[in-house]
């Protein structure tokens, strides 16, 4: 399938609508906080490739303790570069889900089973 173009399914999810759990202020805070984590804190990895990516983009790595230190700059410009919509494709095309844009989905998150539990059985 590599190198193939195949037309999207879009006739799943919902149009329209949209769920929005936190206010706009919520989020800024959250996104905030994230980045004086990520700065201050940062991001632990055992991979080579990963800590020599970065250390490439000029991002604080600490070779000793596997550290990198991610920049509010870096994040803001990762963030500006996203897109705001992206198919997520299925193995054969029946189900791939066109994110954003006015599509609305639930689901339990890709994972294999639910994270439900009923204690009392």
């Amino acid at each position: 399938m590599l190198g193939e173009l195949r037309v999207v399914n879009t006739a799943f999810g919902s149009r329209g609508g949209r769920l929005d759990v936190l206010s706009p202020s919520e989020a800024e805070r959250i996104h905030a906080a994230s980045l004086v984590l990520l700065r201050d804190c940062g991001i632990r990895s055992e991979s080579d490739s990963i800590l020599q990516v970065f250390r490439k983009a000029g991002v604080g790595v600490d070779t000793r303790s596997r550290v990198i230190r991610v920049t509010r700059d870096l994040v803001e410009t990762a963030l500006g570069t996203a897109p705001k919509e992206f198919v997520l494709y299925s193995r054969d095309g029946s189900r791939d889900l066109p994110l954003g844009a006015d599509r609305v989905y639930f689901g339990v998150g890709g994972s294999p089973e639910p994270f439900l539990w009923d204690h009392d059985l």
